[in-house]
């Protein structure tokens, strides 16, 4: 538990499309399929581009929490 909220832990279900160097293009779910990587000629996973509004008191724990994602963060803001 965290906040008293309870934490449900998930395996990710990211969708990667690859594409083989014999022309081939794969759809997986799981890095544990990725084929041989002699074999591929480029990798593409989705992202996105979020705007994630919170009350001031709360950006840099939000800023924190996130810190140990796969994140590039544009900019922060904090309006007052």
């Amino acid at each position: 538990m965290e906040y008293n909220i309870p934490i449900m832990a998930t395996t990710p279900s990211v969708r990667f499309l690859i594409k083989l160097k014999s022309g081939e293009e794969l759809q997986i779910n799981n890095p544990v399929d990725f084929p041989d990587p002699s074999t591929i000629e480029s990798i593409m996973e989705p992202f996105m581009d979020t705007e994630i509004i919170v009350p001031t008191g709360l950006h840099w724990q939000c800023v924190k929490v996130s810190s140990g994602t796969q994140r590039n963060s544009k900019r922060h803001s904090v309006y007052r």
